[in-house]
């Protein structure tokens, strides 16, 4: 795996001594971050339903428009 480059690089200069620093991405672009909610009491994974504010029903999520893009132009 190739090491991150810094994205910005800058000194520190504190009174008579200056520090070289650098700032690097937390994550790189290829990884995939992402966030589970828990349930304390169990510890299963908890899910999301999208919920009509009128009626209630329970509805089905539209797929996400930039991942339908993303799989067009891979096929390519």
């Amino acid at each position: 795996m190739a090491l991150a480059r810094p994205f910005w690089k800058g000194y520190l200069k504190l009174s008579l001594v200056s520090c070289p620093i650098a700032m690097f991405p937390a994550s790189s672009s290829g990884e995939r971050v992402s966030f589970r909610q828990i349930n304390k009491n169990t510890g299963n994974r908890l899910k999301q339903q999208l919920v009509d504010s009128e009626t209630g029903d329970v509805v089905e999520a539209l797929p996400c428009p930039h991942t339908s893009f993303m799989s067009a132009k891979r096929s390519k």
